[in-house]
């Protein structure tokens, strides 16, 4: 709207019109006073800041500048009209102000929109109806009135409409729209599936395990937008920034206002009052030319393109942190199981000393999401028969001790699950003999005796292997840390490319924040690469941090990323190109607002007497200021 009203005012200002210059400066007179109007907003949040807060910010000095151009250009109109005239007035220069300090925040805003567009194609994933199944009988219901443990069917091609788990029926889902992976995933009865991915092969029918407000879209949602309202670093510097203009600019008005008054009359031997003018133009200038339009913007654009670059592939960011530290990483330290490893385990070797203690070893294992306890799960359930169940076992208590294993109480007795210290089965001579096989061990004790134990295998991602390699070669050092046994951690580090003594075994959740804390005060800037949930202590610790996770379990981290497909090579690269792109461009967006500053502030002053920047054309300044950070922002696009 401000818009609308300077069009003609610019027109009526700078157009070689011959007719009744009065009638053309009410016209400008009633545009520019529409355009007050239009900002009092600005008025009413300046005079908050300085009455309330205390601060005086970029609104004030752009207030201040014009209100006194708007009051000048007024007093100049009403003294032509009374044919006295001393200055001609200038209201384009408020009124110019005004806009460009309003489309600066529209263009911030439309970036903002722009990088809220992994948002919007969200919530067109979302369904608003689901066939539920009730009796046998199938309805269809507005998806909103779903409750915890409605089955719902999925009919080929439709969409899943909330997390849940499969019941019935095999399928193939596409969950790019949440993963970023192409490949479509077989699910079969007892899988989870994700809300927002795609049905494509066989009916299926769902157990609902999450509601609308908080399924895997929704708490995505949710990462994105707190990701959107947090700060960088770099902000603050320009905060500070700003606040350094105020000062300047109103002393640099100051001092040339009573400079060009002593210049014009002791100098150039004007009146006094044609020197009182002139300085007062000259200060007028300085500080709408001072206005730091520009530094408002420089931070807040480029962070919010870098988060639509990473959320396009597949990479959420909820700190902007990570994009300020990112570039600065100097260790780079992993989880093993899940992270560089695809976390299938599967047992290759296994000694029961007790017969018929399989079914014992099932259900303490059924239970647990640890990669190692579900693939001893699978293994088991390949072996014994569930369906007898004069073999069932329920235990009176049961619990998971993080990075040990789990602990139950079976007819008064403990039955323990896990590494070998910590069921106290290391000093049986099989066990022995497993732990410097290089295998992942599992064992499970009852009132101190051993039952069984497994040896278990997981394979690095395809992709680990280039991944240290290439961090190797940008300088970055690479650091394991593992709840596995010192042999298994060992062979696994050697096989993707991690040095042996930079492999750290049998770790505690406690032990990995230990560790990264102790990286931090050896002033090495840490990134920790975790799988977002056990790991929640060091993603909480590092300086930055990154979790793998799917869909479903994308709002469990504490992490500063989160990356929702499984190649981690082509994550993590990303991550770090986006962060040094970024951190470039924000640090050159703030050089030239301090380089555009200056020189404005120089030749408004009229400190260069053969050129300075007349007060009319001080708001055009703001195009030359503004223009430039637009555009470094969109670059980071073409990259």
């Amino acid at each position: 709207i401000c818009a609308v009203f300077t069009v003609p005012i610019l027109v009526l200002a700078w157009a070689p019109l011959k007719h009744s210059h009065t009638l053309y400066g009410g016209l400008q007179v009633g545009f520019a006073t529409l355009i007050q109007i239009l900002a009092t907003p600005l008025y009413s949040h300046s005079i908050r800041s300085i009455i309330f807060l205390h601060i005086v910010d970029m609104n004030v000095l752009a207030v201040v500048s014009t209100s006194i151009a708007y009051v000048f250009s007024i007093v100049a109109y009403a003294s032509e009209v009374a044919g006295n005239p001393f200055s001609s007035p200038f209201f384009e220069t408020s009124a110019l102000l005004f806009t460009l300090i309003f489309m600066g925040r529209t263009v911030q805003a439309a970036t903002r929109k722009s990088a809220g567009s992994a948002i919007r194609a969200l919530h067109r994933l979302q369904d608003k109806e689901v066939t539920i199944l009730e009796d046998g009988i199938s309805k269809i219901i507005d998806s909103r009135l779903l409750h915890y443990g409605d089955i719902i069917q999925v009919n080929p091609g439709s969409r899943i409409v909330t997390d849940g788990v499969i019941i019935s029926g095999m399928s193939d889902v596409d969950e790019s729209s949440i993963t970023g992976e192409s490949a479509a995933v077989s699910k079969i009865t007892g899988n989870l599936v994700i809300a927002g991915t795609i049905n494509l092969t066989g009916t299926l029918r769902i157990q609902v395990t999450r509601l609308l407000h908080e399924n895997s879209l929704s708490k995505i949602t949710k990462l994105i937008k707190s990701a959107q309202s947090s700060r960088a670093p770099l902000q603050d510097l320009a905060d500070r920034f700003s606040a350094i203009v105020l000062p300047v600019a109103f002393t640099a008005a100051c001092v040339a206002f009573l400079v060009w008054i002593l210049v014009d009359i002791f100098v150039r031997k004007q009146g006094r009052t044609d020197a009182g003018v002139d300085g007062l133009m000259k200060a007028i200038a300085v500080l709408v030319v001072s206005c730091p339009c520009a530094v408002g913007l420089a931070v807040p654009m480029v962070i919010a393109v870098s988060m639509l670059i990473l959320s396009r592939n597949g990479i959420l960011v909820r700190s902007a942190d990570v994009l300020h530290l990112g570039k600065r990483v100097t260790v780079v330290a992993f989880d093993k199981t899940g992270t560089l490893s695809q976390g299938k385990f599967t047992v290759e070797k296994s000694d029961v000393f007790i017969a018929g203690s399989e079914r014992v070893v099932y259900e303490l294992v059924k239970n647990d999401n640890h990669p190692i306890a579900q693939g001893v799960c699978r293994y088991l359930k390949d072996q014994i028969s569930l369906n007898d169940e004069k073999e069932v076992f329920e235990f009176g208590e049961f619990e998971v001790l993080a990075g040990k294993g789990m602990r139950a109480v079976m007819d008064g007795f403990e039955v323990l699950g896990g590494k070998p210290a910590y069921t106290g089965s290391a000093s049986n001579t099989v066990v022995a003999t497993y732990i410097s096989s290089g295998l992942s061990l599992f064992t499970v004790t009852v009132a101190g005796t051993c039952l069984a134990v497994y040896g278990l295998a997981d394979l690095p991602r395809p992709e680990s292997p280039t991944l240290i390699k290439t961090l190797h070669k940008t300088g970055k050092k690479t650091v394991i840390l593992s709840g596995d046994n010192e042999a298994a951690v060992s062979q696994f580090a050697a096989r993707v490319g991690v040095d042996v003594s930079d492999a750290h075994f049998s770790c505690t959740p406690e032990d990995k924040q230990a560790f990264i804390a102790a990286m931090r005060a050896n002033h090495e800037v840490v990134l920790f690469v975790g799988d977002g949930t056990n790991d929640g202590p060091a993603l909480a610790t590092a300086d930055a941090s990154l979790a793998i996770a799917s869909g479903s379990e994308v709002a469990s981290t504490s992490a500063g990323a989160v990356l929702l497909h499984s190649d981690i090579n082509r994550g993590i690269m990303l991550l770090f190109n986006v962060a040094k792109a970024a951190d470039l461009r924000m640090k050159i967006s703030l050089v030239w607002c301090a380089v555009y500053m200056v020189a404005a502030i120089v030749l408004a002053s009229g400190a260069a007497v053969d050129f300075s920047i007349e007060a009319r054309w001080a708001g055009l300044g703001e195009v030359i200021s503004v223009l430039p950070v637009v555009l470094i922002g969109f670059s980071m696009q073409l990259q």
